[in-house]
């Protein structure tokens, strides 16, 4: 989409007919609209918003302009009313929104609203209207709503991102992913899918005909399960809200106490206080790993130690009994008694009246076999006790050596702990490092408070998940008993086999376009900050400054500051554009070759967005920006115009100025 020309009729300051044409040259793409506050620059700006979605952010919500309102008759009408002239996909557009107000006596109200879309027919120059219904999925195909918020923003807009940044939340930032590559549609298709004992999802409305027909012990178990899972339901919601927390106070502390020590009036101390800090990190893990030496020892080999007096009785008073018939070996009673059964020997002699003395013999084997014979059980402890005898022998000896590197370690933690702390108290002893210390003090229990709700919290869910699961199994077993109940499993199976690879496609898509869009803003932040930082972006779109080089990078940064978020979102937005318009390009080749030279074109419109920036910085915004927005609309106070003028002069191919004449009425000008 490319913005050709705006026309407002009585749009809020803006009383009668105003029009601006905006540039849309490939080599000066800019158009520069400069006024001073209160001229209606952030009027201008919102009236894309409205043209478009139907939506303004402004206090007060009446639009049509004071004076024309005021100066209706009793039962009359004005209209206040939008147009927007744009190309998009190679065609010409009018996008036209209308708002009727009638005057009653006292009051006024809206009669009548009306919103149309119109294309140019190249052979006559009429506008041919879409048909009704259609205009929304123009939209949303052109410009989804959601993304809109990263086309078209003010500096509230990037102070309100910035706050995001600041508070290690990015919903925005992850609604704008899932927008732009097409994610809304299979998030809306997993809802509608996914596993549920409610209602409101395909898979909880089988699980509800399965109930139907089930018996009154398996409702019992439905409804055991859905009580656990509404219980669960603000758990997991407040496990959401904090659960990214702990990373936004670890990156606090590390922050902070990198600043205590750029405040080290040596460079030695903060050298010696990282390299004593290393050590102490070094002597923890090889005293964690002592310990647990020491007490996989200790739990292999107590028992040996501790019963060894009683073994060596056993063993003495075993040798005083003297000899004792270990009888015949691998032989039981359970054999003997079977061949008297059978009545016939191993070898085959009889064993009966006519064969009394083969029969007495064999006999007499039964007091000689186990289990009436000791021999071979003594024989066999007896040879257990020695082994446990000799595994014991030398476990005094080996606790005691393990032990004393255990007590070794811990006295060597403590020592160097401590030595840690106090070259820290006194890396700075200023006013400024002492709110620093209490500030860190804060966010190291503000962290470990967080940290304990986050595992309590899981904990929880996991406890939750797995009575759940043994709930479901013990339903299954119910459903299984019914034939209707059959088909509905099937037809659940189906459901969650949908689910389950629509569900995966959607998490790899999603991952992969995170990742380019990382690699993306990096490449922009680059070119608008400065170098020794980089940025990465997590699973749940928390974006988060990484200090790569710290010399490149002074003290007073490593604080994250205005600026920097600043740069943070105009890397951001860039990357969206970059990736929007790639995106755009591959959807056209895949649907039509013949429109993979009408490539999608992207907006950028900017109220205000350069405040928080230094000279140096607004250069580099000014040279990058140009080279991601095809084209670029921007809004800035006649004051900086001179600033405009420097940085963007080659590319600015058209201006314009607002005025103000009172405080309801504005007029617009070409420079």
């Amino acid at each position: 989409m490319l913005i050709n020309e705006i026309k407002l009729y009585n749009f809020r300051q803006f009383s009668g007919k105003h029009s601006i044409t905006f540039s849309t040259d490939e080599s000066k793409n800019i158009t520069i609209i400069m006024g001073d506050n209160g001229s209606g620059k952030t009027t201008l700006a919102q009236a894309f918003q409205w043209a478009l979605y139907g939506k303004t952010e402004f206090k007060i919500k009446e639009l049509i302009n004071r004076d024309v309102r005021d100066g209706l008759e009793p039962n009359e009408t004005a209209d206040v009313k939008v147009e927007l002239y744009i190309k998009q996909e190679g065609k010409e557009y009018q996008i036209r929104r209308r708002q009727r107000i009638l005057r009653e006596r006292t009051s006024f109200k809206r009669v009548d609203d009306s919103f149309s879309i119109a294309s140019k027919n190249v052979q006559t120059g009429e506008w041919d209207y879409l048909n009704e219904g259609e205009e929304a999925g123009f939209i949303k195909r052109m410009l989804p709503v959601e993304l809109s918020r990263f086309f078209f923003f003010d500096g509230e807009r990037i102070q309100n991102l910035s706050d995001e940044i600041e508070k290690g939340k990015s919903k925005e930032f992850a609604d704008a992913v899932k927008n732009l590559v097409g994610l809304t549609a299979m998030m809306s298709a997993i809802n509608h899918l996914k596993p549920s004992n409610g209602t409101n999802t395909v898979i909880g409305k089988i699980n509800k005909e399965i109930d139907a027909h089930g018996e009154q012990e398996l409702a019992k178990y439905t409804t055991k399960i859905q009580k656990i899972e509404m219980d669960l339901e603000p758990t997991k919601k407040r496990l959401d809200e904090i659960e990214n927390l702990p990373n936004h106070y670890v990156d606090k502390i590390a922050k902070t106490t990198q600043e205590i020590l750029a405040m080290a009036p040596l460079i030695e101390q903060r050298e010696k206080y990282n390299e004593m800090q290393k050590k102490l990190e070094n002597l923890k893990s090889a005293k964690l790993d002592a310990t647990n030496k020491l007490f996989s020892i200790f739990s292999k080999k107590v028992a040996d130690f501790y019963t060894q007096p009683l073994v060596k009785d056993s063993l003495s008073i075993l040798k005083d009994v003297g000899d004792l018939d270990a009888g015949i070996p691998a032989l039981h009673a359970d054999t003997i008694q079977y061949l008297l059964d059978r009545k016939y020997c191993i070898c085959g002699t009889p064993l009966d009246k006519d064969h009394i003395e083969e029969l007495k013999k064999v006999t007499e084997l039964l007091d000689k076999v186990p289990p009436k014979t000791v021999g071979q059980m003594v024989g066999a402890y007896s040879d257990n006790c020695r082994n446990r005898t000799k595994a014991g022998e030398d476990f005094y000896d080996t606790i005691e050596t393990h032990y004393r590197l255990v007590r070794e370690n811990i006295n060597d933690t403590e020592k160097i702990s401590k030595a840690v702390d106090n070259l820290f108290e006194s890396l700075s002893d200023t006013s400024r490092s002492d709110k620093l210390k209490k500030d860190l003090q804060l966010y190291k229990d503000e962290n470990k408070r967080i940290n304990d709700e986050v595992v309590d919290l899981k904990v929880k869910i996991e406890r939750a998940d797995r009575d759940i699961a043994l709930l479901e199994s013990k339903r299954e077993k119910l459903i299984l008993v019914d034939k209707k109940n059959k088909d509905n499993i099937i037809l659940r199976e189906y459901a969650k086999y949908v689910f389950e690879l629509i569900d995966n496609d959607f998490k790899r898509r999603e991952k992969q376009t995170r990742h380019k869009l990382e690699d993306t803003i990096n490449q922009i932040f680059v070119d608008i900050y400065d170098g020794g930082i980089k940025l990465s972006v997590d699973e749940k779109y928390n974006l988060k400054v990484i200090v790569t080089d710290t010399s490149a990078v002074s003290g007073d940064e490593l604080e994250r500051n205005t600026a920097q978020n600043y740069a943070i979102v105009f890397a951001f937005i860039s990357g969206i554009i970059k990736l929007a318009k790639e995106k755009s390009k591959s959807y056209e080749e895949f649907m039509d070759e013949d429109m993979s030279n009408v490539a999608n074109h992207y907006p950028l419109v900017m109220d205000a967005p350069l405040s928080a920036f230094d000279t140096k910085r607004i250069k580099n915004i000014c040279d990058t920006l140009p080279q991601i927005a095809d084209q670029i609309i921007i809004f800035i106070k006649d004051t900086d115009g001179n600033i405009a003028k420097e940085h963007m002069g080659d590319k600015i191919g058209e201006r314009w100025l607002l005025k103000a004449k009172t405080k309801t009425e504005s007029i617009i000008e070409k420079r």
